[in-house]
C-alpha cells in the first residue's frame, strides 16, 4: 500500500510537498522540483518561514489551524531564479485521533493559462474599445435573439439608454410589422461567402427612435461565438440621409418627366375644357333664354319644337358631362405620380400602364401607335406611385427613341402576362435600339445619352431600385436597330378587398323599402353638397353643412344621421378635428364617416387617413362610388337609422 501511494505521489500531473509543524519541508515529488527550475535535493529541508517569495507562507501556516487554504498569483522560487504563476491549495493531515500532524500541499503551474487570459482580456478590452469607438451602430445577439452589447453608436441612433436596449429583442425595435419580418429574415439567413469572413445579405430596416422617430439602418449579420455559444454579431450603418437623397433624385427625375409631358397634359386638359365650356356658356347664354323666350310666346311655339330644343340642350349637356370626365381621368392619372408617401398596397398594373399612357399621349401620338396586349393577371403589392414612375420611363424612352413624323408605321406594344407568381410587364418599341457598347451601362446613375435639359441620367436607375426594392426585376430582353424591348417582373399576392371599401362601378342594393337613411353631407363647397343630395334623393336624406361647426350644431340639436360624409381639408375646423370631437362626444358615430379629399398633401392628413378604417373617397366620384360608400357604413345599423 505504501509503494502504491508513493508512485501517486511521484507520478502526480502537479507539483506535491509534505512540511511539518516546524515548517520545514519533509518531502516533494518530482513535478514541484521541475516547477520550481530546482531539484527535489535543494528543496527537501527547505525552512517555508524563510522564503524568498512570503506571499504563501500565511497560507502555509494556516493548516496547523486545521484550515484548508489558497492561494493564487506569481511566486519566486527560493533555490533558483524561477518566476511562476501558481495555484497553490493547502490542507491538514490528521492522526487518528484527529490532531493536525503534517500540512501537504497541492501546486500548479497557472503561468501560461494566466498569460492567455491576460491576453485574451486584453484582446476583448481592445475589441470594444473598437466598437465603442465605431461610428456604425454594432449589437451582439444571443441565441435567442436577444441584446447582449451595445455600442454607444447603436445607442445615439436609436436615442435609447443601454439599459433600454440590452435584454431586449432586437427586431422589436424596429418600426413596423413588414420592417419586423425584414430584419428576422435577414438575421435567419444563410450567410455568404465574403472574403474570409460569412457575413448574411443586407437589408435596409426602419427603427423606431426613443422619440418615435424612424430612422433607416442598413443592417448587416453574421454568426458569432459568445462564450461558447452561438449568437449574431450585427452591424447597422445609418442610411436615413441617403434614404432622402435617393427620395429626393426620385421625385426630381419624375418631376423632370412630367415637366416634358406638361405641354401634352395641358393640351389634353384644354381640349376638353374648350368645347365643355363653349357648350356650357351657349346652354347659359342663348339656349335656355331661347326656351324661356319660346314658352312666354304664349301659342306662338309648337311643343315639337321646345322639345326640339330641350334635346338639344341634352346632347350639349352629354357633350359637357363627357368632357368634364376626360378632365377627371386625366387628374386622377396625374395623382398618380404626384403622391410622395411609401405605402404599398394591392395595384393593377394595367390600370397603372393605361394612366401613364394617358399623361405620355401627347408625347406617344406623333411617334407611334401604342397597342396594348393584357393577359388576365393578378395584382402586385407596390406602391402605385412608384410603379407609375417606372412605366411612364419606360415608355417616354420608348417613345423617343422613334423619330416624330410617322406614327403609322411604328408601334409601341404594352404586354401584361403571368409567368408562374410573376407578372410580366413588356414594353416593346420600333426605335432605334440600344448599341452594344452602352448597353452594359443604362441602368448606372447619371448615365445618359439624351442632350442636357432632356434628362437627368438617372430614370433607368431608380427604375431598377424601385423594381428591385419590390422583389422584382427589371433587363432588356432584346434590342437591334429595329427596336427595344423592356422587361419587368413583379411578384404577384392575393389582396382582398378591405371590408367595406367601396370600388367605382360597383353595383348597389335597391333603395330601402321603408324610410330613407338620414345622411349628413359636410363641405366648404356646398355646391357640391346640394349635387350629391340632388343625386341620392332616391337612397337618403341629405343634410348639407358648410363647415365642421356647424355640422357639430346639426349633431347636437337633432337626431344622429346614418352616415356623416365628410371632406378632409375645410377652413375653420378640418374634417380630421370634426371627427376626432364627434368620436369623443358620440363615439357610437366614429364608425358611420366616410372621408371625402380632393388631395391629402400634408404629412397630417395622409397620416391621419392611414389610421382610420373609413371608408375614403376622392374628388370628383361617381354617385356610385359615395352610395356604396354610405351602405358600407350604414350596413349594420338597421333601417330609418336617424
Amino acid at each position: 500500500m505504501r509503494e502504491r501511494w508513493f508512485t501517486l505521489f511521484e507520478q502526480a500531473p502537479v507539483g506535491v510537498f509534505v512540511f511539518d509543524r516546524a515548517l520545514f519541508l519533509r518531502e516533494c515529488n518530482q513535478a514541484l522540483a521541475k516547477m520550481l527550475g530546482s531539484t527535489r535535493d535543494r528543496i527537501v529541508g527547505l525552512d517555508l518561514r524563510k522564503l524568498r517569495d512570503q506571499r504563501v507562507v500565511p497560507s502555509i501556516k494556516a493548516v496547523f489551524d486545521g484550515d484548508a487554504t489558497h492561494y493564487e498569483g506569481p511566486y519566486k522560487a527560493t533555490t533558483s531564479d524561477q518566476e511562476v504563476i501558481i495555484s497553490m491549495r493547502s490542507s491538514p493531515l490528521r492522526d487518528n485521533g484527529g490532531a493536525v500532524i503534517l500540512g501537504m500541499g497541492v501546486v500548479e503551474d497557472i503561468t501560461d493559462r494566466t498569460h492567455a487570459t491576460a491576453r485574451l482580456q486584453r484582446s476583448e478590452a481592445h475589441m470594444r474599445r473598437l466598437f465603442d469607438a465605431a461610428p456604425d451602430g454594432i449589437v451582439i445577439l444571443d441565441d435567442a435573439g436577444r441584446n447582449t452589447y451595445v455600442n454607444g453608436a447603436m445607442i445615439t441612433l436609436l436615442e435609447r439608454t443601454e439599459s433600454e436596449l440590452l435584454g431586449n429583442q432586437l427586431a422589436a425595435l424596429t418600426s413596423s410589422q413588414e420592417d419586423r419580418a425584414a430584419l428576422t429574415a435577414c438575421l435567419s439567413a444563410t450567410p455568404e461567402i465574403d472574403h474570409t469572413n460569412l457575413r448574411r445579405p443586407p437589408v435596409e430596416v426602419r427603427f423606431a427612435t426613443g422619440r418615435g422617430v424612424a430612422v433607416h439602418l442598413e443592417v448587416v449579420s453574421m454568426p458569432f461565438e459568445q462564450e461558447g455559444r452561438a449568437g449574431t454579431l450585427v452591424f447597422c450603418r445609418d442610411v436615413t440621409d441617403r434614404k432622402l437623397m435617393q427620395a429626393r433624385l426620385m421625385q426630381a427625375d419624375r418631376m423632370v418627366a412630367m415637366g416634358t409631358l406638361a405641354a401634352g397634359v395641358a393640351h389634353e386638359i384644354n381640349n376638353p375644357l374648350a368645347y365643355l365650356s363653349a357648350n356650357l356658356e351657349l346652354l347659359s347664354k342663348r339656349k335656355l333664354p331661347e326656351i324661356r323666350r319660346q314658352l312666354g310666346e304664349d301659342g306662338a311655339v309648337s311643343t315639337q319644337e321646345i322639345r326640339d330644343s330641350l334635346d338639344k340642350c341634352g346632347e350639349m349637356l352629354e357633350i359637357a358631362r363627357e368632357g368634364a370626365a376626360r378632365v377627371k381621368d386625366i387628374v386622377r392619372d396625374l395623382r398618380t405620380f404626384s403622391r410622395d408617401d411609401e405605402r404599398r398596397a394591392a395595384v393593377d398594373v394595367r390600370r397603372v400602364l393605361d394612366a401613364c399612357v394617358n399623361i405620355a399621349w401627347n408625347e406617344l401620338r406623333l411617334r407611334a401607335r401604342v397597342e396594348r396586349v393584357y393577359g388576365d393577371v393578378p395584382t402586385v403589392t407596390a406602391n402605385e406611385s412608384r410603379l407609375g414612375q417606372v412605366f411612364l420611363n419606360l415608355i417616354v424612352n420608348a417613345a423617343q427613341s422613334i423619330a416624330p413624323g410617322r406614327a403609322a408605321e411604328n408601334q409601341i406594344v404594352l404586354s401584361v402576362t403571368q409567368e408562374g407568381l410573376d407578372v410580366v410587364v413588356l414594353v416593346k418599341d420600333t426605335g432605334t435600339g440600344i448599341t452594344p457598347d452602352i448597353l452594359p451601362q443604362i441602368f448606372e446613375p447619371f448615365y445618359t445619352t439624351k442632350p442636357a435639359g432632356v434628362g437627368t441620367g438617372l430614370g433607368l436607375w431608380i427604375c431598377k431600385g424601385i423594381v428591385v426594392g419590390l422583389g422584382g426585376h427589371i433587363s432588356v430582353d432584346e434590342t437591334s436597330p429595329r427596336g427595344t424591348t423592356f422587361r419587368v417582373v413583379l411578384p404577384t399576392e392575393d389582396h382582398p378587398d378591405p371590408a367595406g371599401a367601396p370600388r367605382a362601378g360597383s353595383s348597389h342594393p335597391s333603395p330601402l323599402e321603408s324610410e330613407r337613411l338620414a345622411v349628413l353631407f359636410v363641405d366648404d363647397e356646398t355646391a357640391l353638397g346640394h349635387a350629391v343630395a340632388e343625386a341620392l334623393e332616391d337612397d337618403f336624406v341629405v343634410t348639407v353643412c358648410g363647415s365642421g361647426m356647424e355640422a357639430l350644431e346639426r349633431l347636437e340639436a337633432g337626431p344622429k344621421p346614418a352616415a356623416i360624409v365628410c371632406d378632409l381639408m375645410m377652413p375653420g375646423m378640418t374634417g380630421m378635428e370634426l371627427f376626432s370631437t364627434v368620436k369623443d362626444r358620440w363615439p357610437e358615430l366614429e364608425r358611420v364617416f366616410v372621408f371625402v379629399t380632393g388631395a391629402a398633401f400634408s404629412g397630417r392628413a395622409r397620416e391621419f387617413l392611414s389610421g382610420v378604417r373609413n371608408p375614403k373617397l376622392e374628388k370628383p366620384f361617381d354617385t356610385s362610388v359615395i352610395r356604396d360608400a354610405i351602405r358600407a357604413v350604414t350596413g349594420k345599423r338597421g333601417r330609418g337609422a336617424s
